[in-house]
């Protein structure tokens, strides 16, 4: 491998490890008290094609851990995401700021633009992570 090849190769490794999300953890049961406590709003946010109004849990700042198990607070927004393995070890995928809770069920959408949701029981919870999902959604 040539220099150039060497040097092009660094920036490259890099500018990922620079630019990759961190992802912090959650117990179920910090999200249920978080979801639970939060009083749901009305949002509108601007997704690439057009403006959607939908429901937001009203979760402000989430609590949760890093990596190293010391807390940590991000502020909620339609681009954080929220990934969730079942007892099944099957993954779900929601926004973070469309969670809901009902029956002992948390649904929350899987596409901004299609609208489209995902379920998961409380007790079929195993692990949840989240991470700024990157998207450039924002709050209008």
């Amino acid at each position: 491998m040539n220099t150039s090849a060497k040097i092009t190769t660094s920036l490259l490794a890099s500018t990922l490890l620079l630019t990759s999300c961190k992802t912090y953890m959650m117990t179920r049961e910090q999200l249920y008290t978080q979801i639970h406590a939060a009083t749901p709003r009305d949002v509108a946010v601007r997704i690439p094609i057009a403006t959607r109004t939908y429901r937001s849990n009203g979760v402000k700042d989430i609590m949760c851990t890093d990596k190293h198990g010391k807390p940590a607070t991000i502020p909620n927004s339609p681009h954080i995401e929220m990934r969730i393995t079942t007892t099944k070890n099957k993954k779900r995928i929601m926004f973070f700021d469309t969670v809901s809770l009902s029956d002992s069920t948390f649904t929350g959408q899987n596409s901004m633009i299609l609208g489209t949701t995902r379920s998961v029981r409380y007790a079929d919870i195993k692990k949840i992570e989240i991470q700024n999902g990157g998207k450039k959604y924002n709050y209008k």
